[in-house]
């Protein structure tokens, strides 16, 4: 069956290695039964935990960063706008393995006479994005050739989840 989301309070938490895995311990959950059964589980967070103190270190390494702290930087490639950080895509979301890095989504600035709004992945790693000036606003990018060429127009998609019924015919006398 599905089931839903609940809240619960994270009281400590640490990374255990250096493959993303986590040890938290949650409130309410008091025995090592209980822990198992959460095991897998997805683990979300409200948008209001952006409080982390970076200036401990304990938090992120120097090399990581928050999805919402890069969304909205401008983009400079040899020190000229070329777009902005639509999103972030996660390794672990393009592979279930984590193979690759994570990439940025990049809006790029429209050129003389182009109308349609292009976009680009860029992996975020050091050898293409070597700065990363969140207090600046912007990131820098030395792409491959060709890497911001690969721009495809992004085409919004709409589900259907179900179909209206038709609307009643009404005769009139």
């Amino acid at each position: 069956g599905r089931r839903t989301p609940r809240e619960r309070m994270m009281m400590e938490g640490r990374k255990a290695g250096d493959k993303g895995v986590y040890i938290v311990r949650f409130e309410g959950c008091e025995s090592r039964a209980e822990a198992e059964k959460m095991k897998g589980c997805e683990v979300f967070l409200r948008s209001e935990v952006d409080d982390i103190d970076l200036e401990s270190g304990d938090d992120l390494d120097v090399s990581e960063w928050k999805v919402s702290t890069l969304v909205g930087l401008e983009v400079r490639e040899g020190g000229r706008a070329v777009g902005i950080v639509a999103a972030v895509v996660l390794a672990a979301d393009v592979h279930p393995s984590g193979l690759g890095s994570d990439m940025l989504e990049v809006t790029l600035a429209k050129e003389d006479g182009e109308v349609e709004v292009k976009t680009a992945l860029v992996p975020l790693v050091k050898e293409i994005v070597p700065v990363v000036d969140v207090e600046g606003g912007f990131l820098e990018v030395t792409p491959p050739p060709g890497l911001l060429d690969l721009a495809v127009v992004k085409e919004e998609k709409v589900r259907i989840r179900g179909l209206l019924a038709p609307a009643a015919q009404e005769d009139n006398p």
